[in-house]
């Protein structure tokens, strides 16, 4: 019994760290936002109307612990503004600040989600990619 449990801990403690090393990855150029300061941003996306409806969609059925409601709130509220009076076929600019696109991505990829809604997910991250590897453009 005692070596089980050992060999247990040993197992453990080998595949634990790779497990939660291979979960940050993944987002590539997001994860270098807040690690190496690069790209200050902010970022405009160009994503459908329709597309952030459903990524709102998505969103309202993310679980969130307490301390989260400040950000989830921020980034619900501010896609919602973006969509307010626009129809699914306008292609809208989103302005967002570096930490408003990490939490997005963040809570995308905590989101639980069906088949169909895997290609909203994706095309969401993709745009969200595309604008934070972009080269910065001054405000005048």
């Amino acid at each position: 019994m005692k070596f089980f449990l050992a060999l247990l801990a040993a197992v453990t403690m080998t595949v634990t760290p790779d497990a939660r090393a291979q979960s940050s990855r993944g987002s590539g150029t997001l994860d270098r936002i807040t690690t190496q300061g690069e790209n200050k941003g902010p970022y405009t996306p160009q994503l459908q109307a329709s597309q952030i409806k459903e990524t709102l969609r998505i969103l309202n059925n993310v679980d969130i612990r307490a301390i989260e409601v400040d950000v989830f709130l921020d980034v619900r509220n501010l896609l919602s503004r973006a969509t307010n009076g626009k129809a699914d076929t306008d292609v809208l600019k989103v302005e967002l600040t570096p930490d408003q696109t990490v939490n997005l991505d963040l809570l995308l990829q905590r989101s639980k989600v069906s088949g169909a809604d895997s290609v909203t997910v994706s095309s969401m991250r993709a745009a969200l990619n595309k604008a934070a590897s972009a080269p910065a453009t001054k405000k005048k």
